[in-house]
C-alpha cells in the first residue's frame, strides 16, 4: 500500500448544504473508495463535537475530527 496524506474536509457548505443535505450524492461512495485505497480522511469545522460526530460516523471517516475552530481534536484510536 502506498502512503497517502491526511485530508481534512470542512463540513458546512463543503460536504453538506445549509439544510444538512449532501452537496454531492457521490460523496459517500467516493469517501469509502478513498479510505479503502489507504487515504486518511477527517473533518474540521467550527461546530461542536456533538454536532459533528454524527456526520463523521455517517461518512465513515477514519482521520481526526477537529472541532470548534481547533479547540477540540479527536484522533481515532487514541
Amino acid at each position: 500500500m502506498t502512503d497517502h496524506p491526511l485530508i481534512l474536509m470542512d463540513l458546512n457548505q463543503t460536504l453538506v448544504d445549509p439544510d444538512e443535505k449532501l452537496t454531492d450524492p457521490r460523496l459517500p461512495s467516493q469517501i469509502k473508495r478513498m479510505i479503502a485505497d489507504g487515504w486518511m480522511l477527517g473533518m474540521t469545522s467550527d461546530n461542536a463535537h456533538s454536532f459533528l460526530r454524527s456526520f463523521y460516523e455517517r461518512f465513515g471517516l477514519n482521520g481526526p475530527l477537529v472541532t470548534e475552530l481547533g479547540t477540540g481534536i479527536h484522533i481515532p484510536g487514541l
